[in-house]
């Protein structure tokens, strides 16, 4: 089996599962992985034969990928902000929009004068969010919390892969003894869980049957818990003239909007690359 023909066997094993330019996508980056090339090398090779340990990988990939399983799992990694990061089953596997939301921090705290920035990360997952701002501006100060012990272990191991020095701390911010346990800072940002339970029937299998629910579903009924109690524990731990920076759920803007209007005066609603509802930003008064 050449790189071509293996390529092309992963496209036609997944077409029923994708559209035909995901497919090519997803096995793109899967024989880049199989072969160690990128993309000109494997066009430039396109002819030469695949090793048996390779030819299996190809089969089994295949194999996984029609089960439903992300193409970023059965690799271990994915790519955020120009950098590879680990992912397991433990950990969401990070999405483009994410990176507008740490575009949109980044370019912020480069006007801010203060030596000695804090920032607070909740639901850190694979740790993608203040890794990517560690590594761009490394003067700031992080920690960064998840209530899941596999994922902190994840995100230590991304942090010291990026040479990124983050303090890490496993802790469900629900409950809000914990809350004692972390220093206020001048900003707060967050991904949290915000889809709602009765979206799960209009999602992708590969989302809903292998990513981890605890980081993706809240209760049809309480949809902005962990928006409220990012509200309550900014009145603790913001510091006075800091900010608060959140990913949304697209369908629930205005609520979210409204929920921090309540307590705060500076309240942005900003649209992603796909124009729909998906960061807010928050500044506390001096």
């Amino acid at each position: 089996m050449t790189i071509s023909e293996a390529k092309q066997s992963i496209i036609n094993s997944i077409l029923l599962h994708y559209d035909k330019r995901e497919a090519a996508n997803i096995a793109s980056m899967l024989m880049e992985w199989i072969t160690k090339m990128n993309k000109t090398d494997m066009l430039l090779n396109k002819s030469v034969l695949l090793h048996p340990d390779q030819i299996n990988n190809v089969n089994d990939f295949s194999k996984r990928l029609i089960l439903g399983e992300p193409m970023q799992y059965i690799i271990g990694e994915a790519w955020f902000m120009s950098n590879r990061f680990k992912v397991s089953k433990g950990t969401l596997i990070p999405r483009p929009e994410t990176e507008e939301l740490v575009a949109w921090v980044l370019e912020d705290i480069q006007q801010l004068n203060l030596s000695d920035i804090h920032l607070i990360d909740i639901g850190t997952g694979s740790g993608c969010i203040p890794i990517s701002i560690k590594a761009k501006a490394p003067s700031v100060n992080i920690v960064a919390i998840d209530i899941s012990n596999n994922a902190i272990a994840i995100a230590e191991e991304n942090a010291a892969q990026l040479d990124c020095s983050i303090q890490f701390k496993m802790l469900d911010f629900l409950d809000e003894t914990t809350w004692a346990n972390i220093e206020p800072a001048h900003i707060i940002v967050s991904n949290p869980p915000y889809i709602k339970e009765l979206e799960k029937s209009s999602m992708h299998q590969n989302v809903v049957d292998f990513e981890p629910h605890q980081a993706l579903f809240v209760p049809n009924d309480d949809a902005l818990i962990f928006y409220r109690a990012i509200v309550r524990f900014s009145q603790t731990h913001l510091l006075p003239g800091g900010t608060i920076y959140l990913e949304i759920n697209d369908a629930l803007g205005k609520e979210v909007v409204a929920l921090f209007s309540s307590s705060y005066a500076s309240v942005e609603l900003r649209k992603d690359i796909f124009e729909k509802d998906r960061m807010v930003k928050i500044k506390k008064p001096n």
